[in-house]
């Protein structure tokens, strides 16, 4: 009896643990066709290399470079780009004592924000929230701030402020 509810609670915690939390939900692949069903969408968060997308039951994993945009209960949507961030703190935690900081780039599911002739996105990372404007003119670019530590005080790098303006 005990071999048997030692295995029943390992099946049930193997089971609760590699559920995904399904929102209803549209994909735009690259050739234009729309997928409506269930995004996974886990802990509120889009994956950042796939995307996991279930209709009718049957669960497929898209690559990034298949998939145009995610649509989530009609509320959020994410669009695919390539992106350049500067990886640089921006909190007096991870601050360190200059500004240089390396540039990442690469293909990232940006969230929409605002849309506008001026579009605001947003990229969620494990350490920190990246902004990106989007124009006809400059296409997409960063709203750069990070923060360093000079002489035990926080300076500020708020480059964004001379995209907006």
């Amino acid at each position: 009896m005990k071999i048997f509810f030692t295995s029943l609670f390992s099946l049930l915690t193997q089971l609760l643990l590699s559920q995904n939390d399904f929102k209803p939900g549209s994909i735009v692949l690259n050739n234009d066709d729309t997928l409506v069903g269930q995004v996974s969408y886990r802990k509120g968060r889009i994956d950042t290399e796939n995307v996991l997308f279930s209709y009718k039951g049957k669960d497929k994993l898209y690559n990034i470079s298949e998939v145009k945009a995610i649509i989530i209960n009609t509320e959020f949507y994410y669009t695919r780009y390539q992106v350049s961030y500067q990886l640089g703190a921006a909190n007096l935690q991870d601050a360190k004592d200059v500004f240089t900081s390396p540039i990442e780039t690469k293909t990232v599911w940006l969230r929409l924000l605002y849309k506008s002739a001026y579009s605001l996105y947003e990229l969620q990372t494990e350490k920190r929230t990246y902004f990106f404007i989007l124009s006809e003119k400059d296409g997409i670019k960063e709203l750069v701030y990070r923060v360093r530590v000079n002489a035990e005080k926080m300076e500020k790098d708020e480059q964004y402020k001379n995209l907006l303006i």
